[in-house]
């Protein structure tokens, strides 16, 4: 099905993990706009923005299904996450440039 909102969120992830973030990013924005989107979908692409940077982005998307409060910390543990990171904060600064 090759537009299921978890088929495309699974690629989108994979490509997250392969440090594919612009592309990880397009294709989770795809599954979040299919009709039949979750909110692990909707969290994912959120997680995909955090870790390229775009925290306001992502904490918006985040509050589709969390309390605003809920959204706020989640977005900033993955920034914290990021902060740390020897892997992610390196690709985080690659997709900005």
């Amino acid at each position: 099905v090759p537009h299921s909102a978890n088929v495309l969120s699974n690629l989108g992830l994979s490509y997250a993990l392969d440090k594919q973030l612009k592309a990880a990013e397009r294709t989770l924005g795809q599954a979040a706009a299919e009709p039949d989107a979750s909110a692990r979908v909707r969290q994912n692409l959120a997680l995909v923005l955090a870790i390229e940077g775009k925290f306001d982005e992502a904490e918006k998307v985040a509050r589709t299904d969390l309390s605003p409060a809920d959204a706020a910390a989640s977005v900033a543990a993955i920034r914290s996450m990021v902060a740390r990171s020897k892997t992610w904060g390196p690709v985080q600064k690659a997709a900005r440039g």
